[in-house]
């Protein structure tokens, strides 16, 4: 109650809390997620009005974990080597066209980026040489596991372009 006190307007509102069962042989496995809006007052204390969301889902959003939950860190080495079958995406004078192609990750609220290469069209082949690894930090068991990889077109004088992206759980990769 305390934590909750002491937020803005003494509330939380659909915050995500991970459950465990303390009666099963693994206490301090993740059973299932509850959404929970909570206010607390004391005297004096104006009442708020809590409200139910709207809209679609925060992936990132933070999960309240109870303390009965073991917590481990581990690290997650992502290596991006090259990126071949890629589109033409800034047209030239002469009807060419490049891409300077370059890898965006999100997972968890974090969000990094590969450094922008051109690739190079040549007798068909259009190949990037992304060469470039992330370390993520992990915390087991996870809330949310969904990891974001997206390939975007790097543009100086405009905003960049998003050519496709794909997410993939890491509970599955891991095992």
């Amino acid at each position: 109650m305390t934590k909750i006190y002491f937020e803005k307007d003494h509330a939380i509102q659909n915050q995500w809390i991970a459950l465990s069962n303390p009666e099963s042989d693994n206490f301090s496995e993740i059973t299932g997620n509850l959404k929970v809006s909570i206010s607390v007052q004391g005297p004096g204390d104006e009442q708020v009005q809590l409200n139910e969301s709207t809209g679609p889902e925060d992936p990132n959003q933070t999960v309240m974990m109870p303390a009965t939950i073991k917590k481990e860190y581990k690290q997650l080495k992502i290596r991006f080597i090259t990126a071949t079958g890629l589109p033409r995406m800034d047209t030239g004078f002469l009807g060419g066209g490049t891409i300077d192609a370059f890898i965006r990750t999100k997972f968890q609220g974090r969000e990094m980026n590969t450094e922008p290469k051109t690739a190079i069209f040549e007798k068909g082949i259009n190949i990037a040489s992304i060469e470039q690894e992330f370390w993520l930090p992990i915390q087991w068991p996870m809330a949310t596991d969904r990891l974001i990889l997206s390939l975007w077109d790097f543009d100086k004088a405009k905003s960049d372009e998003v050519v496709g992206s794909m997410f993939f759980s890491i509970k599955t990769l891991l095992e």
